[in-house]
């Protein structure tokens, strides 16, 4: 049995559906809820389920939404993400009145990353460090990332309850030794699957200037 809970809403998720069904009923008794068996939509996700136990996880209706608020619903496709001689190409400009909408966009695709788009998970973070101060350059690769996301939109995961074996977790992970020329700062990212599909992944700079690649290996 599996529970998951974000502020006010929350997923159960077993093999047994009573002893699901008695978990909520206990549950209930010392909270006020309101649940639903199999759920179509969950905080901005859809989820189809089909009779031979298979569940997909689609995000495409939250990223089509966030590209409308953003003005690019009908922008062009890019197939890859930002390069960053790109970037180096343009001259840095700052807009302080548009530091806020930054902001703002930087959060909506965090969550995506933090759920249903491992992949994006080094360039969210690499432009988040830039939220406060935010240049034209950064808008650019802010801009390029929304592309790229609606080119892959419909991407999704899928669980098969035929295909699950308790040794079917496995774990990744690995470190560039000091890939930020200015900072001397490593970047570590790990991710870990069930069932094939990501559960878990995270993609961070590192606190510690490492000595070496080993060292930073275990920093």
């Amino acid at each position: 049995m599996f529970l998951y809970v974000h502020v006010e809403n929350g997923f159960l998720i077993g093999k047994n559906e009573k002893k699901l069904l008695t978990f909520l009923e206990k549950l209930n008794f010392k909270l006020s809820l309101k649940y639903q068996n199999k759920p179509t939509h969950y905080l901005g996700y859809c989820f189809d389920w089909e009779t031979n136990g298979t569940i997909y996880l689609k995000p495409k209706e939250l990223i089509l939404k966030l590209l409308k608020n953003h003005d690019m619903d009908s922008c062009w496709d890019v197939k890859t993400q930002c390069n960053g001689n790109l970037l180096k190409a343009l001259k840095s400009v700052r807009d302080p009145a548009r530091n806020t909408a930054f902001q703002q966009e930087i959060g909506n695709i965090n969550y995506l990353a933090q759920h249903t788009r491992q992949y994006i998970s080094y360039k969210v973070n690499s432009l988040s460090r830039h939220a406060a101060h935010p240049t034209n350059k950064h808008w650019v690769a802010l801009n390029n990332l929304l592309q790229y996301l609606k080119v892959s939109s419909s991407l999704c995961f899928h669980y098969h309850k035929a295909t699950c074996k308790e040794h079917d977790v496995i774990g990744l992970a690995n470190t560039a030794y000091a890939n930020k020329k200015m900072e001397r700062n490593s970047i570590t990212g790990n991710l870990i699957t069930y069932c094939i599909n990501p559960v878990s992944w995270l993609s961070k700079k590192k606190s510690l200037v490492a000595q070496s690649m080993t060292e930073a290996e275990f920093v």
